[in-house]
């Protein structure tokens, strides 16, 4: 189906979907880089090596963190690096609920109003 076609709540979902792709690929790269700098096992200098790949997917959708990291990982310091990704961590898991059930909110909206259209058998 091409986005031209689409009416404005079928726009809308499209928009909403590849926005919940987006969040969700965002999240993954999170996730890898959260427990790949929390490993105790690596030095600073290998997680930022190991996370340099990472990093560059994640400008590509979200700049600001990627920047974040790779400032937070210049500085050398595991302990500051730990607790940044700990305070992120309760920050993004806020931020990801509230967007959740706008988003939620938004496509029970889309599917009353589809529901509200399609004509009736009488």
């Amino acid at each position: 189906m091409h986005q031209e076609s689409l009416n404005p709540e079928e726009d809308l979902s499209y928009q909403l979907r590849k926005q919940e792709q987006e969040i969700h690929g965002n999240l993954f790269m999170l996730n890898q880089l959260f427990n790949l700098c929390c490993s105790a096992a690596l030095t600073v200098d290998e997680i930022r090596q190991k996370a340099e790949p990472i990093l560059i997917k994640l400008q590509k959708s979200n700049p600001i963190v990627a920047k974040e990291i790779r400032e937070i990982l210049g500085c050398g310091d595991q302990t500051k690096v730990q607790a940044y990704f700990e305070q992120e961590k309760e920050q993004l898991i806020h931020t990801l609920s509230t967007e959740i059930q706008q988003h939620k909110g938004i496509n029970r909206s889309i599917n009353k109003e589809k529901t509200n259209h399609q004509p009736t058998d009488s």
